[in-house]
């Protein structure tokens, strides 16, 4: 996590926090989706591995909450977020269990995967945003 955080934080300085939080996410969804379907243990360590060394990107998700946040409503926005994200988990995760238990965990894995993937579309506004102010700086993400 901590290798995946500190990776976004240089990367975003070059491509901005959108994007960033945008290929972060791409590439944690991209590593459980090959968990989902790769056979043999070195490999499901090495996808493991990837997912969960970039899943540190989650940082700049944050990143560009607190941008597009004003300053009086910044904590109500994070505050939805986590709640959002916490139900999303609650209805999802036995959903997930149930689809497993009736087909297999590959099934489960790569479902959720691929919904992770489908939900890369809400980071869209954030992207449109910041081609529109024309300023990607960490400087600019923290303001």
């Amino acid at each position: 996590f901590s290798l995946g955080a500190v990776a976004a934080g240089r990367v975003s300085r070059r491509i901005g926090v959108a994007r960033t939080a945008l290929l972060g996410r791409a590439a944690h969804c991209v590593g459980a989706l090959v968990m989902g379907v790769v056979l043999g243990p070195v490999a499901l360590v090495a996808a493991y591995l990837l997912t969960y060394g970039v899943f540190g990107s989650g940082v700049m998700h944050r990143a560009l909450l607190h941008r597009e946040a004003s300053a009086s409503n910044r904590a109500t926005v994070l505050s939805i977020d986590s709640m959002v994200s916490f139900f999303a988990f609650a209805v999802v995760s036995p959903s997930l269990g149930l689809l497993a238990e009736r087909t297999s965990t590959q099934a489960a894995v790569v479902t959720a995967a691929l919904v992770g993937l489908v939900a890369l579309v809400g980071y869209l506004p954030a992207l449109r945003a910041e081609r529109v102010r024309g300023d990607s700086s960490p400087a600019a993400a923290a303001a």
